[in-house]
């Protein structure tokens, strides 16, 4: 994976990058600001969905996770293809 993504994702998660799955890449985990509980967020690698999975995620397909990496998230995603 690129360094310059790695980079990317460490300033907007609680532990750094997780190692892609068969399906999901761009994984990793954000903490609540309401609480002390933490959410994966990743791309599904079929569709470059955004994916969370708070509780708001999961029933709405919308929460505020997504909202708040969307950006850093389109950015890795475009490193990803030029790669």
């Amino acid at each position: 994976m690129n360094k310059k993504i790695a980079n990317l994702i460490d300033g907007i998660s609680a532990d750094g990058l997780l190692p892609d799955t068969d399906t999901h890449k761009l994984r990793f985990n954000v903490k609540s600001a309401s609480s002390n509980r933490l959410y994966r967020v990743s791309v599904k690698k079929s569709n470059n969905e955004f994916q969370c999975s708070c509780p708001a995620w999961v029933f709405r397909r919308k929460c505020k996770h997504i909202d708040a990496v969307s950006p850093v998230l389109e950015k890795a995603v475009k490193l990803l293809e030029l790669e």
